[in-house]
């Protein structure tokens, strides 16, 4: 019966982000996900009671999704700034829903704020893990910075360079991350 749960909860969420990538955050809504994932609105509000707790278990799972790739590929690191390393490599791989679920937290946010609470706490975090290995703090900094505006630029689709172009900087980072800092 939980695992049955879980899988609605999940086919739920799975509309969710297909009703963003297909419509546009601003179509984000509950009638909108019932009609996608093929359940009541009932069903819905029974996991998520309102668009609120469903945009919230949008960004924990966003969350969790880069945290598990960032996690694997530090598994797989050795060397100065694994964190800063499998945080950019993490980043250069987004899963492709990622990009919708972080359009439509960045429109929800912009009603509530507080619904960015965990992403601040989780990019805070991610700052002190790469303070803490680094040898030059300010030079970690400055390409976790890089890093992450590069992603953004890319998620809102303003990045005027082209894939190799990003590739090549995405490579030079982790080249630098490996060396400097």
């Amino acid at each position: 019966m939980v695992k049955q749960r879980t899988n609605a909860r999940q086919k739920i969420l799975n509309s969710a982000v297909a009703v963003v990538r297909e419509e546009g955050a601003g179509h984000l809504t509950l009638d909108a996900v019932a009609r996608h994932a093929q359940v009541s609105k009932g069903g819905v509000l029974y996991h998520f009671p309102n668009k609120h707790a469903l945009i919230e278990a949008m960004i924990e799972r966003l969350i969790g999704d880069i945290e598990a790739r960032a996690d694997a590929e530090k598994q797989r690191l050795d060397g100065a700034n694994t964190k800063l390393r499998a945080l950019s490599l993490a980043d250069a791989t987004p899963l492709p829903e990622e990009d919708a679920m972080s359009l439509a937290i960045l429109a929800a946010s912009a009603e509530d704020p507080t619904l960015l609470d965990p992403v601040r706490e989780t990019i805070a975090r991610w700052f002190a893990e790469v303070e803490d290995e680094a040898t030059d703090v300010d030079a970690a900094l400055l390409m976790l910075l890089a890093n992450q505006g590069l992603r953004f630029l890319q998620m809102l689709e303003l990045l005027p360079l082209k894939p190799s172009r990003t590739r090549r900087l995405r490579e030079r980072l982790l080249q630098f991350a490996e060396q400097e800092a």
